[in-house]
């Protein structure tokens, strides 16, 4: 049975701590469905596998708005969007890309590397989050 709350509906059962800390994120994607996360925001398994096939029950983001405009390429599409302050709580590492053993590990190292770290959001986020960053809007 499809769940037909909406995104802020089902955040509110898991309300963060007002401290909670959140980052900053970079996702690759067309503006067709950037266009659609900005006005609804996501939620796992609403969509089909991306342009590199990834999990649709994974949003796939990165720390580098390059990186995020790599995968767009990918697809054939030029659209980068901005989360700003996910929480890190719905955060988990690449399941196919990530180095880290988790997401506090996956940054550091990359950080320390001088790499984009990659990570996933794993529960559904408001429209509030989402910002085009690049691409022809």
């Amino acid at each position: 049975m499809k769940d037909e709350r909406s995104v802020d509906e089902i955040l509110a059962e898991w309300a963060l701590d007002e401290g909670a800390q959140t980052i900053d994120l970079y996702h690759g994607t067309c503006m067709d469905s950037a266009k659609l996360m900005v006005k609804n925001g996501w939620r796992p398994n609403q969509v089909l596998p991306g342009g590199n096939q990834g999990q649709p029950r994974y949003l796939y983001v990165t720390t580098f708005s390059e990186n995020a405009e790599w995968f767009a390429n990918e697809r054939g599409c030029d659209t980068v969007l901005l989360l700003k302050k996910v929480p890190v709580s719905v955060l988990a590492v690449d399941p196919e890309d990530g180095i880290g053993k988790n997401v506090q590990d996956e940054l550091d190292q990359t950080k320390e590397l001088g790499l984009p770290a990659f990570l996933v959001v794993t529960r559904p986020l408001p429209a509030r989050h989402f910002k085009v960053y690049s691409g022809k809007y």
